[in-house]
């Protein structure tokens, strides 16, 4: 779930709109070591998988505000809850020293 046709950075994107909110592309991108036309891409991959939608941006008329659908709040959670399992039994066999 992690990784999309796209490559890597779904999980990232998810998270950048679970945790500040609606974001347009060009804003995404700027947080990240990525092209616009990248997070386009992925954006627009995440909206036909029904994680993400386009809205109205009230501050601009054509570049349109990215927010989570419903699904895409589920989708985001169940991925931090794995990702919080894995973490959580990463070193398990080191001891304080090596870690």
């Amino acid at each position: 779930g992690l990784i999309t046709n796209w490559g890597a950075g779904a999980y990232g994107f998810l998270r950048s709109l679970a945790v500040i909110g609606p974001l347009t592309v060009p804003q995404i991108a700027q947080m990240r070591p990525t092209s616009r036309q990248r997070m386009q891409r992925l954006a627009d991959e995440l909206a036909a998988e029904g994680l993400v939608e386009f809205i109205d941006n009230p501050r601009h008329r054509r570049s349109k505000l990215v927010r989570l659908t419903g699904q895409g709040h589920a989708r985001y959670r169940a991925l931090s809850a794995d990702l919080l399992a894995i973490a959580s039994t990463m070193g398990a066999e080191l001891s304080e020293t090596d870690i």
